[in-house]
């Protein structure tokens, strides 16, 4: 069918089949278009991924430092993400990929500072913990302190250290306020494992709280301390008394004592080596009659010279116990006699029919252990032959107990069997 128009004769069947034809095409390019969607979709599909722990840049941190203010991280330092695209993109991100940081010149009155990011293109932030940064401020101090130590180890055998010698001795300390409140000590350790010598070291000082535990976020102005310290030999010396007089007639000194039985001293080997006791021999006990005590100086009875007492406490106490003097008579038995040393083939007989009697005298201390288990009364035949002959009576008592009267001789016969 032929229609006329001003461009002429038109076809209107034909112009009617191009417009059906339009129609189609149009739903076949939408249709396409989806098509490819979804197997691009199932191809290369949109993913989640988390990453943890990913490190927060903090920028800017000194327009706080700057006014003098220490930064306490509370809470924001490190970040947790969940990220969202295609899985070709997603698969091959890295923590390396992701940039976290904080300005901290745009701090809130809070403390809260925005955590932002960095991160590939085609590649969403879904969800972020935390999702900012909060910080506390405080102000920065600083303190002197005095450099203590503690020895670590022991001395080899035969030596002692004295105390050493620190420089700096005074150190200051500087960080946060509530950090420089909790040094109640600042420490060097000292090794002295077996040392023999004088020694110069280096050592780092340690910021320690009241349990001696080191306090972190606080700095010296120093990074090492040089610590001298000296070493000498030591030796132990005995006490020992020389009595320069006797006590009151009718009395004796029973006993002397020490509140320490020894001294340790310390100096060169040499000057050591030309000592080695305490004699103390000042002290008169003239006229003395009663218990008493004397407290010297220990550094005065050394006078050798380069020698020096050890201990903390360098004085003694000598006690004197003076007794008055007593008699006790001992009553020996002949057969309690014991024989010793008889000849072989030789028998003996003890002729003596009557008691051989001992007075002793003495303190009454050590009067009272006198027995005739203690005094064992013996006769010596060594060198003796056969016949009558009068022996001395041998017996045993302490120092400082005397023998008042003269005992009897023990007359005996030996014969040969």
């Amino acid at each position: 069918m032929l229609t006329n128009s001003r461009y002429g004769r038109v076809d209107i069947k034909m112009i009617k089949k191009i417009t059906n034809s339009l129609g189609w095409k149009i739903v076949s390019v939408i249709a396409a278009f989806f098509l490819w969607l979804l197997v691009v979709n199932y191809e290369d599909p949109i993913v989640n991924r988390d990453f943890s722990q990913i490190p927060v840049e903090k920028q800017n941190a000194d327009s706080i430092t700057s006014q003098n203010k220490a930064i306490e991280y509370l809470e924001g330092e490190f970040v947790d993400l969940t990220v969202r695209g295609k899985r070709s993109i997603v698969d091959r991100l890295t923590k390396s990929d992701i940039k976290a940081y904080a300005d901290l010149s745009k701090v809130s009155i809070t403390g809260a500072v925005d955590i932002e990011f960095d991160i590939p293109q085609g590649v969403q932030i879904l969800n972020k913990r935390p999702g900012d940064m909060k910080i506390a401020l405080e102000n920065m101090i600083s303190v002197q302190k005095e450099v203590q130590y503690y020895f670590v180890g022991e001395t080899a055998e035969g030596y002692v250290v004295l105390a050493p010698t620190i420089t700096p001795s005074v150190i200051m300390i500087s960080g946060p306020e509530s950090k420089v409140n909790a040094v109640s000590s600042v420490m060097v350790p000292v090794s002295i494992q077996d040392v023999t010598k004088e020694m110069t070291i280096y050592s780092v000082p340690q910021a320690m709280d009241s349990h001696k535990k080191v306090v972190e976020d606080v700095v010296a102005n120093v990074e090492k301390v040089q610590i001298t310290v000296p070493v000498k030999q030591k030796k132990e010396l005995p006490i020992t008394f020389k009595k320069l007089d006797d006590v009151q007639e009718g009395f004796v000194l029973a006993d002397v004592s020490y509140s320490r039985e020894d001294v340790t001293v310390m100096g060169k080997e040499d000057a050591l080596k030309s000592i080695d006791s305490i004699i103390i021999d000042n002290i008169s006990l003239a006229g003395k009659s009663s218990d008493f005590s004397v407290t010297v100086s220990l550094e005065d009875l050394i006078t050798k010279e380069g020698i020096d007492v050890i201990s903390e406490d360098k004085t003694l106490i000598i006690s004197f116990n003076i007794e008055k003097l007593e008699q006790k008579t001992i009553s020996i038995d002949p057969k309690d006699i014991k024989i010793k040393n008889l000849s072989s083939g030789h028998k003996v007989t003890i002729l003596n029919t009557t008691p051989i009697t001992l007075t002793f005298k003495g303190a009454s201390g050590e009067l009272s252990k006198i027995s005739l288990l203690t005094l064992e009364p013996s006769i010596n035949l060594a060198e003796v032959g056969a016949g009558a002959i009068t022996l001395p009576l041998n017996y045993s008592v302490e120092e400082g107990i005397k023998l008042v009267n003269q005992p009897t001789g023990i007359k005996i016969n030996v014969s040969t069997k």
